[in-house]
């Protein structure tokens, strides 16, 4: 592509996730003075799980939107220029959000579930605090072993596409 058409499609990339920012940052500010007003987080427990899927799909869209916004601009590859570090690094950051955007979501929906079937039960035998902490831990540990696998697998000579080393 032209550096002119690389310029544009990086700017346009970074007014996105300036735009996206600022509607995250609506959630967040919503969630937080919501918790703050109903005197903590056990008020809405499921919000926990909201706002930590938010926080990973967040932290994911600006890691790899600012990668992808360095890659477009720069006549040398990222790994040449930066290190074959960044590059793992953002594949693998790239690859957690990916699989957090599914299991997290379930693990919210299990949480909802749950919690509506059997709310009597889980306040006082489980406890709403111990089933949000197990949920949580779950999803969060899941998507580490599933993303360790996959990077197991397309390690052990398979080819992969990695945008980062041209």
């Amino acid at each position: 592509l032209p550096l002119h058409v690389k310029r544009i499609l990086a700017l346009a990339l970074v007014l996105s996730l300036i735009i996206g920012s600022y509607y995250k940052s609506i959630l967040y500010r919503y969630v937080f003075t919501t918790n703050r007003n109903n005197r903590g987080w056990m008020h809405r427990p499921i919000n926990i799980l909201i706002v930590s899927s938010a926080i990973i799909h967040h932290v994911t869209h600006v890691w790899t939107g600012t990668s992808l916004a360095m890659m477009l601009t720069m006549n040398t590859s990222v790994a040449d220029a930066v290190s074959d570090w960044f590059c793992q690094l953002s594949y693998i950051v790239g690859l957690y959000g990916l699989m957090y955007l599914s299991v997290g979501s379930f693990g919210i929906t299990l949480y909802r579930v749950k919690y509506i079937k059997l709310e009597l039960w889980i306040k006082h035998v489980i406890g709403e605090k111990r089933l949000l902490g197990i949920i949580l831990t779950l999803s969060v540990f899941l998507c580490g072993i599933m993303v360790h696998l996959y990077t197991l697998e397309t390690s052990k000579g398979r080819v992969f596409l990695n945008t980062c080393f041209r």
